[in-house]
């Protein structure tokens, strides 16, 4: 489990399963619920002021297909994320959040190549309303919280 710098949130990623030859990839539980639809890989990465969570998303666990990723930004004051372009053969590495801006790394491994990336917070367009499970630990099922 990761706490954020300010211990106001908490975020696991849960083991879901591997990629044939390859990495693990997992769910998201952040402060004690699922988030639908999303698996990630291992990165997670908090700014310093609490208020942003990056990930990398997993597009597809087809061995065939992949990897297909993109870095994932939850804004955790509004309950929104965004998804940002794909990564075609490639995954999001060396995150930073800072000074308004996020920096990572889109690795390829097939050619050992890496480009930079820095986008402005500000400058973000497509934010969407965060769709969460609340596990009922009672009956052990699901519930969609609005």
């Amino acid at each position: 489990m990761s706490q954020s710098p300010n211990a106001e949130h908490s975020a696991k990623l849960i083991y879901e399963g591997e990629i044939r030859f390859g990495p693990t990839y997992f769910k998201l539980e952040l402060d004690g619920h699922i988030l639908a639809g999303h698996l990630f890989g291992r990165v997670l990465t908090w700014s310093p002021c609490s208020k942003y969570l990056a990930l990398e998303e997993w597009l597809t666990i087809d061995y065939s297909q992949g990897p297909r990723t993109r870095l994932f930004l939850i804004n955790l004051e509004e309950h929104t994320y965004s998804e940002f372009k794909t990564i075609e053969n490639g995954f999001v590495r060396n995150v930073h959040i800072n000074s308004g801006t996020v920096q990572y790394v889109k690795e390829f491994p097939a050619t050992g190549y890496g480009l930079e990336a820095e986008i402005k917070i500000s400058k973000i367009s497509n934010w969407r309303k965060l769709d969460v499970y609340k596990t009922n630990k009672i009956a052990n099922s699901y519930s969609l919280r609005h």
